[in-house]
């Protein structure tokens, strides 16, 4: 398991979402011992689900991005996805992320605004730094990546977080604590990755 992410306080049903290696599934609170209520096996990336706890996104093996309703459990929408950063980083990278209110979608630099028709990326934001981590701060008005906090409106870099280098992020609901943990190319040996990586933590 990679990751397991639970629904917010806004979805109706307490469920949660697990990552792990080729696999997303989604489970419920009152059925954790029995089967997940959806299912993907097909070399799936990753997923995110929204705040409602409605709809699912989900990456596959071929680089596209599948927005499944949950209740009908049918595809709505396909987008695909091309990155263009460090290959080391990008290749495989399960972080995926719905903005909080919902209008926005973002995986890694690419980011999509989803009250638009299409499958075409609204902005790609630069990469100053070798890192995986990319996600939402609670406010929804600024995205991370990397080390760079970038302001969603006007696409400008607002600061840099030298910390954040290399590193994924998490918040809680009210955005007043980060929880940072280091990310590692795939093709390289941890500690080999860890006496490059020099953190103040």
């Amino acid at each position: 398991i990679r990751k397991i992410t639970p629904t917010t306080s806004k979805c109706p049903r307490s469920m949660f979402l697990c990552d792990s290696i080729g696999e997303v599934s989604l489970w419920t609170i009152e059925n954790v011992d029995h089967d997940p209520e959806l299912l993907f096996t097909e070399s799936a990336f990753g997923g995110a689900m929204n705040s409602m706890g409605s709809s699912l996104a989900v990456i596959t093996e071929d680089e596209q991005i599948n927005l499944i309703d949950i209740t009908t459990r049918a595809v709505t929408r396909t987008l695909t996805l091309r990155t263009g950063g460090p290959p080391d980083f990008t290749v495989g990278n399960e972080d995926l992320s719905f903005s909080p209110n919902d209008e926005l979608l973002l995986r890694d630099e690419t980011l999509w605004d989803l009250r638009m028709s299409g499958n075409t990326p609204v902005q790609r934001f630069d990469r100053f730094s070798e890192a995986a981590g990319a996600c939402f701060h609670p406010a929804g008005n600024e995205i991370i990546i990397g080390r760079e906090v970038w302001d969603i409106r006007s696409s400008r870099l607002l600061r840099t977080v030298p910390s954040l280098n290399r590193a994924a992020l998490k918040f809680n609901n009210e955005g007043s604590v980060g929880l940072a943990h280091i990310r590692h190319p795939t093709s390289e040996p941890p500690l080999a990755a860890l006496r490059r990586c020099h953190h103040p933590y």
